[in-house]
């Protein structure tokens, strides 16, 4: 018997649907590029 090679699980961010290795990695990105702490509130330029 041989020994199958496990693949890591790809993570899908669902905003913008970029594949991430792990989950850490996921929330790291949702952090940094999906946080309403880096953008303006709605309606003001």
């Amino acid at each position: 018997m041989s020994t199958a090679e496990v693949k890591p699980k790809k993570l899908r961010c669902e905003i913008c649907a970029r594949i991430f290795e792990t989950q850490e990695m996921l929330s790291y990105h949702m952090s940094v590029e999906h946080s309403q702490d880096r953008r303006p509130p709605t309606g003001i330029s």
